[in-house]
């Protein structure tokens, strides 16, 4: 049930065959046949893909030709984290999909599209039917044989109940979901099936795949379960919200394969909002999910400017910035914007989960001369947001919470407060592509002025919001630039442990905390620092080291 092939068939010209639980040899056979009869892409999925090791060996072979090469629907499945103990998937055992051109995955805030298993499109969870017995124990095949375990879990059901395992037909399996009162299981597609019914579900084991599901469920203990269905939720959307994210992702898919050779397409498609507006925009079909002014879900760092980094190398703190990122805001892309190149230890920690992205320093901007290193590093960010659009961050940043309460308004930027109000600080930005207040802003440099650097870069954006022409989403100071960068406020955030309730990230103001804070004998020794400290930065950062 899980092959897009048997929804969206009429959409392609399919050329091969579905292979249910193909060998890999088998797979590469197929591939290898493929690229030589000229098909314009490779579309590869179901079920628990991630974390298996046969996966991790394959993808380098899948991803190898010169077609374009997607991921649909494949997720997380390692038996290894237990459900119970609330463990998530690391975020570094995603990167590697980043060779893949176009993906979606079925975990949910993993930092790729949310594409869920497309056997949400079977037609039978439209014939939900009438409850005809009480719960349903939908249960792995692997426990057939364990009389022992089976009679435990059973014995806890005080109404009609049934056993089912997940080796039946796939017509057995929907029927059985959508004739339950309520479903106990440790089956990924019981639990995921049952909650698109509308059912109550409890899982009962089950793996990390269990923890990725979107629409959560609660997670027991196989002798204790019974007390769980009291936190099981009925999400009457969710079966909707499943068939829009596939249907989404298939004209995306067939944007993409427009393009006959992987030369002409990017490796992991950056821009997924303006792929699927270009669709939009060529289709019938309305796509009420795609909000046309939000911000892309991708984050950008921009770094080597000049070859000497400006005297600040790459080191832990920016490593620490990347991994906080992308832990808390969950993106599905992390650009590095670099012209020289970074080669330490710290940045080859982290340089799997980017993209990197070379660019060339501007040194005039409509006609006038760049002189200022402040002003290239303005030009940049701007530029790269106006194209692009998304959540651009500085590298002396530390991120503590998610980022989504603010990607529904186009433009948003934090207040900068020393003694004062100094204006808006563009160290950290949220912006949609082409947003107006952004291009006025960039627009605006063609009449910069080298005597104060921050006159464009931070006074002339809070004047242009407080005239009251522009609308844009303006945060407190404390969300994003505190403590501030005085010796009081460094200390807060250095020497001393306090919480910062209302922030979501704190701009470590690298101009005066690198020298003091961040320049030790090597990284080992900056590292140890970070981790034996007991301060506000300590705390939040050893975590990343």
């Amino acid at each position: 049930m899980s092959s897009p092939l048997n929804y969206f068939g009429s959409e392609f010209n399919w050329a091969v065959r579905q292979e249910v639980h193909a060998g890999a040899s088998l797979a590469r056979r197929a591939l290898r046949k493929l690229t030589r009869e000229n098909a314009k892409a490779v579309i590869i999925g179901g079920g628990g893909l991630i974390g298996q090791p046969f996966f991790d060996a394959d993808i380098s072979s899948w991803t190898r030709g010169q077609i374009p090469t997607i991921l649909w629907g494949a997720g997380h499945n390692s038996h290894d984290i237990y459900a119970v103990d609330k463990r998530q998937p690391g975020f570094e055992e995603y990167g590697q999909l980043r060779q893949f051109n176009l993906v979606g995955i079925r975990d949910y805030n993993a930092g790729f599209t949310w594409v869920p298993c497309p056997s949400c499109m079977n037609p039978r969870l439209d014939e939900r039917g009438n409850s005809s017995f009480g719960t349903l124990f939908l249960l792995h095949r692997d426990l057939r044989s364990d009389k022992e375990m089976i009679s435990s879990i059973v014995s806890q059901s005080s109404d009609d109940a049934r056993i089912v395992f997940n080796d039946c037909s796939s017509q057995a399996f929907v029927e059985a979901i959508c004739s339950a009162r309520r479903i106990v299981t440790n089956s990924y597609h019981a639990a995921y099936l049952g909650t698109l019914a509308k059912k109550p579900v409890v899982a009962i084991g089950g793996g990390s795949k269990m923890l990725t599901l979107k629409h959560q469920v609660p997670i027991a203990q196989t002798g204790c379960w019974t007390d769980a269905f009291s936190e099981a939720e009925v999400h009457e959307a969710a079966l909707e919200e499943c068939r829009d994210a596939n249907r989404d992702f298939c004209h995306r898919v067939k944007a993409l394969i427009g393009n006959q050779s992987k030369a002409s397409v990017r490796r992991y498609v950056p821009d997924p909002i303006r792929e699927r507006m270009a669709d939009e925009l060529a289709s019938d079909r309305a796509f009420p999910a795609i909000v046309k002014n939000r911000v892309p879900k991708i984050i950008h760092f921009i770094f080597g400017l000049s070859p000497d980094f400006g005297g600040k190398p790459f080191n832990v703190m920016h490593k620490v910035a990347v991994r906080s990122a992308i832990e808390k805001i969950k993106p599905e892309e992390v650009f590095f914007h670099h012209h020289y190149k970074p080669e330490s230890p710290s940045f080859r920690d982290v340089e799997g989960l980017l993209s990197m992205n070379k660019i060339v320093i501007p040194h005039e901007f409509k006609g006038r001369k760049l002189n200022h290193f402040a002003h290239k590093a303005d030009i940049t960010r701007m530029s790269i947001l106006k194209e692009m659009g998304g959540i651009y961050l500085d590298l002396d940043t530390i991120t503590v919470k998610p980022f989504d309460d603010m990607l529904d308004s186009s433009f948003s930027i934090g207040l900068q407060i020393g003694h004062k109000v100094d204006g808006l600080c563009n160290a950290v930005m949220l912006a949609a592509p082409n947003d107006g207040f952004l291009v006025d802003w960039l627009n605006s440099y063609e009449r910069f002025s080298d005597k104060t650097w921050d006159q464009f870069s931070v006074q002339l954006p809070y004047v242009m919001w407080r005239s009251g022409f522009w609308t844009i989403n303006v945060q407190p100071h404390d969300r994003f630039h505190w403590p501030s960068w005085d010796d009081q406020s460094m200390k807060l955030m250095f020497e001393e442990n306090h919480s910062f309730d209302n922030a979501v990230c704190h701009h470590l103001w690298e101009s005066y905390s690198y020298k003091k804070y961040f320049v030790h004998s090597d990284e080992a020794g900056l590292s140890d620092w970070i981790r034996n400290g007991r301060s506000t930065y300590s705390r939040l950062a050893s975590r990343y080291i």
